[in-house]
């Protein structure tokens, strides 16, 4: 389980002197089905004064613990990890924040063809491919998954779903679309898969 606090400064882009927004994120990503430590990170949160200060919660994949293999996934696993995942996001709603999330590559395929972006949690929200207006002028974009995963440029273990053009062409019409749907805001992206060469997926 991996969990930070970030806040981020957006100024106005008026001309207008005002006073910046501030958007403060907890960020929590491969949770790995790990309750335990979800629990401990929510009594942890709540316990310090920090909690009443966290405006969203970002959840950057791998709920779940799904084999990533070659061949497709029966129904009954797409169904049972579809359901751990739905679990974990549960138990982070109990800190009554608007929670986005996007799918890991040990997620379940259903997350990433999900046509409704709530999740079928109240406050929790599917964001891979879409983009969502978080604050005046900035514009959250969500892609989940991973590509290959290279060591040495050797294949690790395989991408799940998607190859790496399709990531690449998935995020380029995405942020095309976010262009049109909100101009000149700032594009905040949580993606699953680290960026080029930080020697990460």
């Amino acid at each position: 389980l991996l969990a930070a606090a970030a806040a981020f400064t957006m100024m106005s882009r008026t001309r207008e002197e005002r006073p910046p927004h501030v958007l403060r994120v907890l960020a929590v990503s491969d949770v790995h089905d790990d309750h335990a430590s979800v629990n401990q990170l929510i009594n942890h949160v709540r316990r310090s004064n920090f909690w009443r200060s966290i405006d969203v919660v970002f959840c950057a994949g791998d709920l779940s613990t799904m084999p990533v293999t070659s061949s497709k996934p029966s129904e009954d696993d797409v169904r049972e990890f579809h359901l751990r995942a739905q679990r974990i996001l549960h138990a982070l709603s109990a800190l009554n924040k608007p929670i986005y999330f996007v799918p890991g590559n040990h997620d379940a395929p259903s997350l990433f063809n999900a046509t409704e972006p709530h999740a079928g949690l109240r406050g929790v929200y599917n964001v891979h491919g879409r983009a969502v207006a978080l604050a005046p002028d900035l514009v959250l974009l969500g892609w989940g998954g991973s590509s290959d995963a290279l060591e040495g440029g050797a294949v690790v273990w395989p991408g799940h779903p998607y190859t790496e053009p399709v990531v690449a062409d998935g995020l380029s019409r995405l942020l095309r679309h976010a262009r049109r749907a909100y101009g000149s805001a700032s594009m905040l992206l949580m993606s699953h898969c680290g960026p080029a060469g930080v020697s990460t997926t």
